[in-house]
């Protein structure tokens, strides 16, 4: 089972981000913090579903990068998050 998915949405060429949905019981305040660290990250939002049971995080990219580097840099540094919980 992973851990987590990433998935580019893109609404506008302009204004694509990125989803993260991850397995629950992941605390996501932590999670969130840990995004926004990276260097690709702008800001990151804790959204819910429509139903209001499950969280993701929704990820907007810094102005330099483009949608396809943050979605590598996301994942690249979630595998690693992942694999020393």
């Amino acid at each position: 089972m992973e851990n987590y998915k990433t998935e580019i949405v893109k609404i506008h060429p302009e204004n694509s981000y990125l989803k993260i949905y991850v397995n629950l019981g992941e605390n996501m305040d932590i999670l969130r913090d840990f995004i926004e660290s990276l260097s690709s990250v702008n800001h990151a939002n804790i959204t819910k579903n429509m139903a209001g049971t499950r969280e993701s995080l929704t990820v907007y990219p810094m102005k330099t990068y483009s949608i396809e580097e943050v979605q590598l840099d996301v994942d690249k540094n979630l595998f690693n998050y992942f694999l020393n919980k």
